[in-house]
């Protein structure tokens, strides 16, 4: 049975909030927000930080037909990191350059950083298939 998009509105309203909590950003567009994140250190929805989020957009084709468009955004935490380590590992190197001593850190660096991301990615698809499980169960 097709949704409009203000019975799709009200319902995002309604919605209680146990798995992930639900904020408006714009009139289209909504965040859908974990309220368990690991690495962003989110145990419960209400922190100061938001966690793993994911961005919906609902655009309206006729009275009872909404598509949904989910994504995610860069996560400033990756970028940050990839600055550390870059600044590190360059550091690591002028410095050490003239000695023998193994460079295994500087592999071990971006390593990090893969799992980090990896991590991120592993949480965001996991709140993608609530999400999306969550707005099927609408129509």
């Amino acid at each position: 049975m097709p949704v409009s998009s203000v019975e799709i509105e009200n319902r995002l309203a309604q919605y209680p909030q146990d798995e992930f909590a639900i904020k408006k950003v714009s009139q289209n567009e909504y965040k859908f927000i974990s309220n368990t994140s690991i690495g962003t250190m989110v145990l419960r929805s209400g922190g100061s930080v938001e966690g793993i989020k994911i961005y919906a957009l609902f655009e309206s084709q006729d009275h009872n037909v909404v598509n949904v468009t989910l994504k995610t955004k860069v996560r400033v935490e990756l970028i940050l990191t990839s600055g550390i380590i870059l600044l590190f590992a360059v550091n690591f190197y002028m410095i050490n350059h003239e000695q023998s001593h193994s460079n295994w850190t500087i592999i071990f660096l971006p390593v990090i950083l893969i799992w980090l991301w990896l991590i991120y990615r592993f949480q965001e698809q996991m709140l993608a298939l609530k999400v999306e499980r969550y707005l099927l169960s609408l129509s």
